[in-house]
């Protein structure tokens, strides 16, 4: 997204552009594109002259701009790219980064790639948290089926490499007495007591596992405790107001939605909280989750917000995070290359 397709970084010596094709799915300004007998939506662009006529995909933004330069910029000065000769096909997604679209756009630079005889490395800077982090998701295979001899996908490990956007726990206990495995949020209070987020938690097989809301002091004692919920595709909405004791401390619903995933096999659960405290005293108390499930199963859990970690707050009965597989999801599989930075000082 925010590929400037007339940068600099992007012209040969004599300030001609070494862009050979640019494909972009939500633009129909161009020539239709028909791939493998399907068309494609949005349009190409394959001339010098038609290339130098476009702006942006997305103009507030640049970050396509940055990591094509990164990856086969121009020297401009001390500074270029890893294949400063290399030709370039870009495509911008815009605003819509589907699954779809990105499939669509790395079959396309494959296919000119073979018509001219080329090899292709193509470089996807995106990613996310969702999925068991195995390279078990449809996303996944898809883009694994598409990397072969001389036609490589490199995927952007993240950007959480240091963050606590991971957590995970087992059950040592069995039968209704298992041992509360409890996540807390971090930062529940901001903006005025106002709190949204939304993360997932995949067991390591099939069995299903329960989860209940919690509210507790500064001390970890339980001050607020909801019904156990086993939940379903369909979603079971906890209402805190509606709540005998949790409406004294927050309003808003919480959504859980439950299945087995076909892929991994395993059991996954996806939670989505709205909330506001009902207080302006919001530091008194803080919001968590309790996890139920049989000895031996053990869970793994992502934040799908943005710069958003877990955390106990300090409390030892609570499940800290941590920057364990804070890979993206994305590029967890076997037959693509994921790409990280690290910085010592």
């Amino acid at each position: 997204v925010g590929i400037d397709y007339n940068h600099m970084a992007f012209k040969d010596a004599n300030g001609n552009t070494r862009i050979k094709r640019v494909y972009m799915p939500n633009d129909d300004s161009g020539s239709k594109v028909v791939l493998n007998g399907s068309v494609l939506p949005g349009s190409e662009f394959t001339t010098q002259e038609q290339i130098s006529k476009l702006t942006a995909d997305e103009e507030a933004q640049s970050h396509g701009t940055h990591t094509s330069a990164i990856a086969a910029g121009t020297q401009v000065g001390n500074f270029g790219g890893m294949a400063p000769g290399a030709d370039l096909v870009l495509c911008g997604l815009g605003n819509d980064l589907s699954d779809v679209n990105l499939v669509n756009s790395i079959n396309y630079i494959f296919s000119y790639a073979k018509s001219v005889g080329k090899p292709a490395v193509i470089n996807i800077s995106l990613g996310d948290h969702y999925g068991p982090h195995d390279g078990s998701t449809d996303i996944c295979k898809s883009l694994e089926s598409l990397v072969d001899d001389g036609h490589l996908l490199v995927l952007a490990a993240g950007n959480e490499g240091g963050d606590k956007v991971h957590f995970s726990t087992t059950f040592t206990n069995s039968g209704d007495n298992v041992a509360q495995k409890t996540v807390l949020f971090d930062d529940i209070e901001y903006g005025g007591g106002a709190y949204s987020s939304s993360f997932e938690i995949y067991a390591n097989s099939g069995n299903q596992f329960a989860i209940q809301y919690v509210v507790v002091d500064k001390k970890g004692n339980q001050l607020a405790l909801s019904k156990k919920q086993t939940a379903s595709p369909q979603g079971v909405t906890f209402d805190m107001k509606t709540h005998n004791t949790f409406k004294n401390y927050y309003e808003g619903k919480a959504v859980c939605y439950s299945e087995l995933d076909e892929n991994s096999g395993k059991w996954h659960v996806y939670i989505d909280v709205n909330c506001k405290s009902t207080s302006l005293a919001d530091d008194d108390w803080y919001l968590g989750v309790v996890f139920w499930g049989k000895m031996g199963e053990k869970l793994n859990g992502w934040n799908l917000d943005s710069y958003a970690e877990f955390t106990n707050l300090g409390l030892s009965k609570f499940i800290p995070g941590d920057s364990e597989m804070s890979i993206s999801g994305m590029a967890t599989g076997e037959k693509t290359i994921s790409v990280g930075a690290f910085v010592s000082k």
